[in-house]
C-alpha cells in the first residue's frame, strides 16, 4: 500500500500524461474527482502476505478481516507490535488496513 503522497503523485502524473486534467474552471469537477480518489485509496485492503515498505515494526493499530466464501468478512480492530505479530496474522485473517492513514 502507498503513502498518501505516492498515491497523489502516482495519480497526478497519470492525469498529465494522459492529458486528463481538468479545465482550471472546473472546481467541482476536481474536488468531486479528487474526494472519490481519496475515498478509493482509504478502502483498499492489503493481503496479509503483503508488508508494506513503509511498515517500520513497531506498534500499529490497524483493522484486520477474513474474507472467505462461507462467511461474510468480520472485521475487527487488532494492534501489532512487531514484524513476527505481521506473520501470525497470515493464519488468522486474509487483509489488513491501517486506521490511520498517513
Amino acid at each position: 500500500m502507498k503513502s498518501i503522497e505516492e498515491a497523489f503523485a502516482d495519480l497526478y502524473n497519470e492525469k498529465i500524461n494522459n492529458a486528463e486534467l481538468f479545465d482550471s474552471e472546473d472546481i467541482i469537477g476536481i474536488s468531486h474527482y479528487s474526494f472519490k480518489a481519496g475515498v478509493e485509496f482509504a478502502q483498499q485492503w492489503i493481503p496479509v502476505k503483503i508488508t508494506p515498505e513503509w511498515y517500520s515494526g513497531c506498534r500499529l493499530d490497524i483493522l484486520v478481516k477474513n474474507e472467505t466464501f462461507k462467511y461474510p468478512a468480520s472485521v475487527k480492530i487488532h494492534t501489532i507490535y512487531s514484524d513476527k505479530d505481521i506473520q501470525e496474522l497470515k493464519g488468522m485473517y486474509t487483509h489488513w488496513r491501517p486506521i490511520e492513514l498517513k
